[in-house]
């Protein structure tokens, strides 16, 4: 049983720092800095500092607060993530 927790503690950090790459790939690319964004999000720097670093849980709520932050659609992430996956 601890290894079943442990797996999924596991798969549940690599998704987070997963999308915390997409997210920063995408501020990249919107060329808007953590401080900007962080403004947008209603977020310090430091806290999407470490959302960008898998640090912090990113619930779906906040994924869709920063994709509209950034002017972009939230199934992007998800688009992203399947590519990335099925490499």
């Amino acid at each position: 049983m601890n290894n079943l927790h442990s797996e999924e503690a596991e798969a549940k950090k690599n998704f987070a720092v997963q999308i915390g790459k997409l997210i920063q790939e995408a501020r990249y690319l919107k060329r808007v800095d953590q401080t900007t964004l962080a403004k947008r999000i209603n977020r310090s720097a430091v806290y999407l500092c470490d959302m960008e670093r898998g640090k912090k849980p990113i619930s779906s709520y906040m994924l869709h607060r920063i994709a509209t932050a950034l002017d972009t659609q939230i199934d992007i992430f998800c688009i992203k993530l399947k590519e990335e996956h099925n490499e």
